[in-house]
């Protein structure tokens, strides 16, 4: 139960990320007894909430490194620059 909480709440990550690492926990001391379904599925979706977790830090990281590089303040300051270096403005 406490995968599929994780994998529903992926977007508030305080939640999903404790669940995930219980879930992950009991999956594999569940494994150890007979009925092994669930437990199988506890494993399973703590997983995958990591790896999208991880996917989604990584995407964050580098959509933030890659909006500094290409400058957009300075991208920003050019464009105001030349919308007021116009002819338009020339004449008044």
């Amino acid at each position: 139960v406490l995968g599929i909480v994780s994998l529903v709440l992926l977007c508030f990550w305080p939640i999903s990320l404790p669940c995930a690492v219980v879930a992950f926990i009991l999956g594999l001391v569940g494994l150890k007894k007979p009925g092994r379904g669930m437990a199988i599925a506890g494993v399973v979706t703590g997983i995958i909430t990591f790896v999208i977790m991880i996917i989604f830090f990584i995407l964050i990281v580098v959509g933030v490194f890659t909006a500094l590089d290409l400058g957009v303040n300075s991208s920003l300051s050019n464009y105001m620059d030349n919308y007021y270096s116009s002819s338009f403005y020339n004449y008044y």
